[in-house]
Formats: C-alpha cells, structure tokens, sequence
C-alpha cells in the first residue's frame, strides 16, 4: 500500500503571544512529531520570535502585509 503524504497549511494574521497563536504553535509541533508537513502562513509581520517551531521544522511564510 502507498504511503499518503500528509500535509497541513495554516493562515493567520499574525504569529503573537495569545491564545490562539499558542495553540497553533503547539499543534503544528504535535503534527510534525507525527510526521506531518506543517507550514504556517502569517498574513502580517510576527510580534514574537517562534524558536519552537524553528527547531521542530514546520515551516514559516510571512507575507509582511500593511494592515490598512
């Protein structure tokens, strides 16, 4: 049986230090342990430096955005 590549893209605003942006950090961590593909996508530029995620490879696009 073929193995399926799993793969998961995630958008938000930007990377920060709430809730939200915490919970999206550990999950994509989660994900990559079980072999995942993660890469997030940050509409703005982040507020808070993502070391965890740099050191689990899950991959990050920033879009530097101006928020009008």
């Amino acid at each position: 049986m073929k193995s399926m590549s799993s793969e998961i893209l995630i958008c938000l605003n930007r990377l920060g230090s709430g809730v939200a942006e915490t919970q999206v950090r550990r999950v994509s961590v989660g994900l990559v342990k079980r072999e995942w593909n993660v890469t997030i996508v940050s509409l703005l530029e982040d507020v808070i430096e993502t070391p965890d995620l740099s050191n689990r490879k899950v991959q990050k696009i920033n879009l530097n955005r101006v928020r009008c």
